[in-house]
This record gives structure tokens, C-alpha cells and sequence, in this order.
């Protein structure tokens, strides 16, 4: 005859896996949102350095342009 497991002892241990797989859930979903903002704020900071690079790199083709106006005009 097999023993019976009284139903106090399965309820505390499917209490701890349901917290357990809880938790887990949990910590899943807040990493998902770390890495979601961290990336967000990486391609922020990216596109503001490209917006910077193409706003030098115009100001340097300003100067040469005017370089070489200057250059026809004294020729």
C-alpha cells in the first residue's frame, strides 16, 4: 500500500516552485527591460555622434569651398 504524502507538505512545496518559477518570470521580464533601455540610450548616443561628425564634416567642406573661392578670385 503505498503512503500517502499529506496535503500540507504538497502544498508547501508547490507554493515554493510556483514562487520560484515566479520569480524567475519576474527577473526575466526586468532584465528584458534593462537591455531594452540600455540599447535605446546606446542608439541615442550614437545618432548624436553622427549628427555631430556630419555637422564637422560640413564645416570643413565650408572651408575648402571658401579656400577655394578665394583661390579663383586672386588668380
Amino acid at each position: 500500500m503505498p503512503t500517502k504524502i499529506p496535503t500540507e507538505v504538497m502544498t508547501k512545496s508547490i507554493n515554493i516552485v510556483d514562487i520560484i518559477a515566479t520569480s524567475i518570470v519576474v527577473l526575466l521580464v526586468i532584465l528584458v527591460c534593462v537591455a531594452l533601455i540600455v540599447s535605446i540610450r546606446k542608439l541615442s548616443k550614437d545618432q548624436k555622434k553622427k549628427a555631430q561628425n556630419s555637422m564637422n564634416v560640413e564645416r570643413k567642406l565650408d572651408k575648402i569651398i571658401a579656400l577655394l573661392e578665394k583661390k579663383e578670385i586672386d588668380k
